[in-house]
């Protein structure tokens, strides 16, 4: 459910990353509402980018800082290790196989 939401808005929430959105999930919580940060590398739909999505149990100002701040040591780390080609690559592959199955 949280993956289909993200591919559907992904240019608005690319447009406002970093941000916290509501996702309403009956059966999760009394208020069927969760909120999830969502922060991304992309500057536009059709890039290549990671992105990171935390399921909290609030929405502040505090805590965005903290999931931006960890978000970008986690890209930092990444860059130093090269690792974000080899994501690249690897997803490449993965639709690669995807559409061969079909």
């Amino acid at each position: 459910m949280l993956m289909n939401f993200v591919r559907e808005h992904e240019g608005r929430l690319i447009k406002r990353a970093p941000c916290f959105f509501n996702l309403c999930v009956p059966c999760i919580t009394e208020e069927y509402k969760i909120s999830v940060f969502f922060h991304t590398s992309k500057s536009k739909k059709q890039d290549f980018g990671v992105s990171l999505l935390i399921i909290a149990e609030e929405a502040d100002s505090p805590l965005m800082d903290s999931f931006e701040k960890c978000f970008d040591q986690m890209m930092e780390n990444f860059t130093m290790l090269n690792s974000i080609e080899l994501f690249k690559v690897f997803e490449e592959e993965m639709f690669t196989q995807d559409c061969k199955s079909h």
